[in-house]
């Protein structure tokens, strides 16, 4: 093993060999492919609008809406993908194999893994939602529309949270229950979020369950109604 551990620079080809090995699970595919087809329909939908009535508040609703959309849809899919590893699973095997072989410690193989998570989630959650906000900047560039630089920049700030938030949870619970873990993953997020349900608002309820979180972070960063 190396006197100094590898950099973080240096664990790239792992991650990428590790995010290569997570994309092959037909439910982040899946989720990828449900977020490119909803951000084509909400193109179409507001390019359709705006040819019509031109870039307005609408524009931006669609924009807020779509990013809420993509994001709890494409979240929980690659979320329930990535929460679950199988110990005897070849290409995890490998991977762990090659990289104790090229001097790689058992946290740095670990940090790798959560970074590879987090490289799924932000492609598979982030990229249909940055693709709906750089199309809603081109038609509303050089057009005065208050809001909409919030707007957009907050659907993708609001995208970056909902995917690094995924790929850290679904990390955090392949790591601590393996084989089991989609079912942690659904119990973090299911069993707040329906005991957040019966408890009154005037205790907290909109920051006990991670859904909460989610939708709170939405309200602030990208809901049009929250704009000035």
């Amino acid at each position: 093993m190396p006197d100094n551990p590898p950099s973080i620079l240096a664990t790239m080809p792992l991650v990428a060999m590790f995010r290569a090995a997570m994309f092959k699970q037909i439910g982040v595919r899946f989720a990828l492919l449900i977020g490119v087809v909803a951000a084509i329909g909400f193109i179409v939908t507001m390019g359709v609008l705006a040819n019509r009535y031109g870039p307005d508040s609408t524009t931006l609703s669609l924009l807020a809406r779509s990013a809420l959309v993509i994001a709890a849809s494409c979240s929980a899919l690659t979320g329930l993908s990535l929460a679950r590893r199988t110990k005897d699973d070849a290409d995890y095997g490998g991977l762990v194999a090659l990289a104790s072989a090229r001097g790689f410690s058992e946290a740095e193989i670990e940090r790798s893994e959560t970074l590879a998570s987090v490289r799924v989630a932000v492609e598979t959650v982030l990229g249909p939602i940055a693709l709906v906000s750089l199309f809603a900047f081109a038609i509303t560039v050089g057009r005065h529309i208050p809001g909409a630089a919030r707007a957009i920049l907050g659907s993708a700030a609001f995208g970056a949270v909902a995917s690094a938030g995924t790929g850290l949870l679904a990390a955090a619970c392949r790591r601590w229950a393996g084989a089991r873990g989609r079912s942690w993953f659904l119990l973090v997020v299911v069993v707040p979020w329906a005991f957040a349900e019966i408890v009154p608002s005037s205790w907290g309820s909109d920051y006990l369950s991670i859904p909460a979180l989610v939708g709170r972070a939405w309200d602030l960063l990208a809901a049009v109604e929250s704009l000035p």
